[in-house]
């Protein structure tokens, strides 16, 4: 073999080797990005306030109002248990049950070995079917049949009407439930303080039930500075405010005011308690909060009491503009 046949030679085995590391490679990050995934929750194309769970082992959609229902909607989403090109979906509060099709109805079962179960288990992520911004779910052992809600119930069927495509479709939200245990929490509602763009040493705190910035001196002061950032009681794309020391009790606006008020299940609370996280008005690496219900209106101090307003002028985006930092409890 001639010297330039052996740089061929060895040109082409190098380009070999890589393409088979890219290749090996390409399949692990298809299995970590649905590892990154971790824990999710599955919020309904057509009935956005319904969220995928499993309820007496059944799939189906519902509100999310107790503890309970975040549990329940609240899944892993791992490489599929069929194959791993696609995902499965592992209960949090039951490890080890996935959602799984029989007898074309979506059920929540103890993994098996064998290998009907893998399949049954398993789907293929596409773009969603009403919307390609959106996901659906086609069923792994019987291609053209999704995932999909009827009558609050979960299925996999097939169909081509407007309604089919609406019923199929779901996006991929922040997790239902954030608590510990089980391994669900992540990085969601960890305790978070907030510190005044303009007033560097105040911070968002309740006081008396109402939002005020102020000096923290007191265990008392570090406490009601103290919050959980949650997904957005109205909208999971968006995020609301638990109280430390008062669980269950939310920031909210009334009357344009920021108060202290106990969660309640009824849609004004929850739109009043959720925000926007938006880049800092004074200054885009900090973060401003616009109201959900109240688009152009952002938590301002003024006075140190925190309201909903809007404005224009320099001083009004220097009180609208925070820091996320550490916990000051």
């Amino acid at each position: 073999m001639s010297g330039g046949d052996r740089v061929k030679t060895l040109r082409f085995a190098g380009i070999s080797f890589m393409i088979g590391i890219i290749g090996f490679m390409g399949i692990n990050f298809i299995a970590n990005d649905v590892q990154a995934s971790n824990y999710r929750s599955l919020q309904s194309y057509n009935y956005p306030d319904h969220f995928i769970r499993h309820r007496n082992y059944f799939g189906e959609i519902t509100r999310i109002v107790s503890q309970l229902d975040r549990k329940d909607a609240t899944f892993r989403i791992v490489p599929g248990l069929a194959n791993s090109r696609y995902v499965s979906f592992e209960s949090l509060n039951y490890p080890g049950y996935y959602l799984r099709h029989q007898g074309f109805r979506i059920k929540l079962h103890r993994r098996t070995p064998d290998l009907l179960f893998r399949k049954d288990a398993t789907f293929k992520k596409v773009p969603g079917l009403a919307n390609r911004s959106w996901v659906s779910f086609e069923s792994y052992n019987y291609p053209g049949r999704f995932i999909r809600h009827r009558g609050y119930h979960l299925y996999i069927e097939s169909g081509n009407t407007d309604l089919f495509r609406k019923d199929a479709t779901f996006r991929f939200v922040q997790p239902k439930y954030i608590g510990g245990g089980g391994g669900g929490g992540g990085r969601q509602g960890k305790r978070h303080s907030f510190q005044s763009f303009n007033y560097p040493d105040h911070f968002i705190r309740h006081r008396n039930y109402f939002g005020e910035i102020t000096r923290i001196v007191s265990q008392l002061d570090r406490k009601d500075a103290t919050f959980r950032i949650v997904p957005g009681l109205a909208d999971s794309r968006y995020v609301s405010f638990e109280s430390v020391n008062y669980p269950g009790y939310y920031l909210r606006h009334q009357g344009f005011r920021i108060k202290l008020h106990r969660r309640t299940s009824d849609l004004l609370f929850r739109k009043d308690a959720t925000f926007k996280r938006v880049p800092g008005l004074a200054n885009r690496s900090w973060v401003s909060f616009e109201s959900y219900n109240y688009p152009g209106r952002f938590i301002r101090h003024r006075g140190y009491h925190l309201y909903i307003e809007s404005g224009n002028t320099d001083l009004f985006r220097k009180d609208a503009t925070f820091r996320i930092v550490g916990p000051k409890w």
